[in-house]
């Protein structure tokens, strides 16, 4: 009878090799998903300022605000957190909403110079509802990074 002795070395190797090929499908998956949160979190925080566009068109009959004051809002840099810097009403047109991302190094710095995501607000019969994403506005936030609501 044969004993046992464990693994030999070139087992060991090729479960390295298994584990290593993994990985390396693995981590560039995930940094794409850990980009698409934070900006997602920019969308979250845009549903204010959405409201507020909203609440000015039907009070005012149907027009909407050219800025954050108009809306009944804070000012653009108040709704800074740690992946967005500002929230903008009224650019670029009346009614948009554009949320600027931090694309420092304690922000996403995978944006680069794409760090705007523009909201459009369109009037239906009785409501209004909401595009994103590439095409609209201004809206430079490359498409893997948008979130599925806007792609």
């Amino acid at each position: 009878m044969r004993d046992s002795r464990g693994f030999t070395l070139i087992e060991l190797m090729i479960v390295i090799a298994i584990l290593g090929i993994l990985l390396a499908i693995a981590i560039p998956a995930y940094n794409g998903y850990t980009v698409r949160a934070k900006v997602a979190e920019g969308l979250s925080l845009a549903a204010a300022p959405k409201l507020g566009v909203v609440e000015y068109y039907h009070s005012s009959g149907g027009s909407f605000p050219a800025n954050n004051n108009v809306a009944g809002l804070p000012p653009p840099a108040s709704f800074r957190t740690q992946y967005v810097d500002t929230i903008e009403v009224g650019t670029p047109a009346a009614g948009d909403v554009t949320v600027t991302f931090r694309n420092d190094a304690a922000g996403i710095p995978e944006l680069g110079s794409n760090n705007v995501l523009s909201l459009s607000p369109l009037t239906g019969a009785a409501a209004v509802e909401w595009r994103c994403g590439v095409g609209v506005g201004s809206t430079s936030v490359e498409p893997q990074y948008l979130p599925p609501a806007c792609r």
